[in-house]
């Protein structure tokens, strides 16, 4: 790398954020692009053209009119069906109770050897419990105080491990949206595990359990679908040659919108997303 600024010549991937680890000889300033490679999408998976945000940014409104003239085909038990399996490559190929242990798998190899691998952790139990936690209020305003208290960690180590479950790319934080910030506007953050299979075995819900009229399971499914939408979004802004800012927008009196983009030609777009 030293000897030629060829670009290319080099793919490296990993589980975990370079610049989250503490053995790293080089920084690389200057010779490395950073690219975040997500569970596939579904547009990937279906073999159909991965543009809808291109499409949105070039013409809103002819975008809605399409959509709204041909809406989905998909059933409801098919969303919830894609929200369960989510986009981890082992887990598509799985079913049932194989794929549920290769979530649990992933999960525990994540607790137990990605992220001893960035730091030292002295209380991976309280880690384990930290995560489903935040998987019980993905899609949801981050308390992390709430949280704290109720994992039974203080709030230093809390701060500590959401930072490092972010560095190991199992949760995704979501900052809270404004050109100004007001006195109207909440600034806290929300979190979102970026997987919805990951999330939904972290909660122990099922397709058939997210499939009932159960006032509970219809507000587990509300949170999970928006946990499998944003990651959507997400997986598409991450094709974009331009940089764009994401985030939330939440008032103290319950106006929201669930997801904004603000590309940095100053052009907004807000998505509302319910089940």
């Amino acid at each position: 790398m030293n000897q030629s600024s060829r670009p290319g010549q080099f793919v490296i991937t990993g589980s975990t954020r370079h610049d989250a680890l503490a053995g790293s000889v080089q920084a690389l300033t200057g010779r490395m692009h950073r690219m975040m490679i997500y569970p596939f999408a579904q547009s990937e998976m279906e073999e159909t053209a991965p543009d809808l945000i291109s499409r949105i940014i070039i013409d809103a409104d002819a975008v809605i009119q399409k959509e709204k003239n041909k809406p989905s085909t998909e059933t409801r038990e098919g969303y919830i069906n894609r929200i369960v399996q989510g986009g981890f490559p082992l887990a598509v190929i799985r079913s049932g109770q194989v794929r549920n242990r290769w979530f649990d798998d992933c999960i525990r190899q994540t607790i137990e050897r990605d992220i001893p691998g960035i730091t030292k952790i002295r209380n991976k139990r309280g880690l384990s419990v930290l995560l489903r936690k935040l998987a019980a209020q993905t899609a949801q305003i981050l308390k992390l105080e709430k949280i704290s208290s109720s994992a039974a960690i203080d709030i230093a180590t809390t701060r500590d491990y959401l930072q490092l479950l972010q560095d190991v790319f199992m949760v995704y934080e979501l900052p809270a949206w404004g050109r100004t910030l007001g006195s109207r506007v909440a600034a806290k953050s929300k979190i979102n595990i970026l997987d919805s299979g990951i999330a939904a075995r972290l909660v122990g819900l099922t397709a058939e359990k997210l499939g009932t009229k159960d006032p509970s399971a219809l507000s587990e499914l509300g949170h999970l679908l928006e946990t499998f939408v944003i990651s959507e979004i997400l997986k598409e802004l991450s094709w974009l040659d331009d940089t764009v800012l994401t985030g939330h927008w939440h008032t103290h009196d319950h106006q929201e919108v669930d997801f904004v983009i603000e590309l940095m030609n100053g052009s907004v777009y807000g998505f509302e997303i319910k089940v």
